[in-house]
């Protein structure tokens, strides 16, 4: 009796042994899959990432293209007034046409509906992507600079605006803007007025030329084209990685 007690207590600790082992081989292949299962929803996030880089460069190179455009009508007539030049009114040439582009408010918004799907990754927080979690930090670091930049230079234009309007000023420029951009009846002439005139004396508009003039060539276009290499450098990164097996 004994004998057999004994045996049945070592296979029964054997049988207790195998089920052991079974559920940590069960739970390691688990583990295996979620893992791999990850990794490939990761990869198809990070792709993702990539069409938000290419929309965010498209848009920022159009707004700095913009910018460049609206501070060379600036500086223009800027330095006209300042010579004491007359500049009367000239109906669609490139100074006129890129007037209410500069007054009216730009915000560069990004796209980062595949940034936060990665960010959520719990693979993504491992070591293994250390430098690219720092090299989209950069980038959103660049990004905000740029957003603040331009909330900066909107709250100046509109606070001159409101100024603007007090003056009259404001009236003659959009009543120009509905003409060229076709709101108006094509009948209608637009009132003629000279820019040494809207400039003249405390003029809100002289001094939306001026804080334009200053903060896109110090500020924004520098700030336009560093977020660009830095997305760019970001996209080549990814792209490493993902070449990776």
């Amino acid at each position: 009796m004994e004998n057999k007690t004994g045996k049945y207590i070592q296979y029964a600790i054997g049988e207790i042994f195998l089920v052991i082992v079974g559920i940590l081989i069960a739970l390691q292949i688990n583990e295996w899959n979620s893992q791999r299962i990850e990794a490939r929803a990761l990869r198809n996030d990070l792709e993702y990432v990539l069409e938000d880089l290419e929309k965010d460069k498209l848009a920022l190179l159009a707004s700095r293209d913009q910018r460049i455009k609206g501070v060379g009508a600036c500086s223009k007539i800027l330095d006209q007034y300042m010579m004491g030049e007359p500049m009367p009114f000239t109906f669609g040439n490139e100074e006129t046409e890129n007037i209410p582009e500069i007054l009216y408010e730009r915000k560069f918004k990004r796209n980062e509906e595949g940034f936060e799907k990665v960010l959520s990754s719990k693979s993504f927080q491992t070591e293994k992507f250390k430098s690219l979690r720092e090299k989209i930090d950069e980038y959103g670091r660049e990004l905000d600079r740029l957003i603040y930049d331009e909330e900066r230079l909107n709250y100046f234009i509109e606070e001159n605006e409101l100024k603007m309007f007090e003056q009259g000023t404001h009236q003659l420029i959009y009543e120009y803007a509905r003409s060229y951009k076709g709101f108006a009846n094509p009948e209608i002439e637009v009132r003629d007025f000279d820019w040494y005139d809207l400039l003249s004396g405390e003029s809100a508009l002289k001094s939306i030329f001026l804080r334009y003039e200053d903060d896109v060539n110090q500020f924004l276009i520098p700030q336009y084209s560093r977020t660009v290499e830095v997305g760019e450098e970001l996209y080549q990164v990814i792209e490493s990685n993902l070449s990776e097996k």
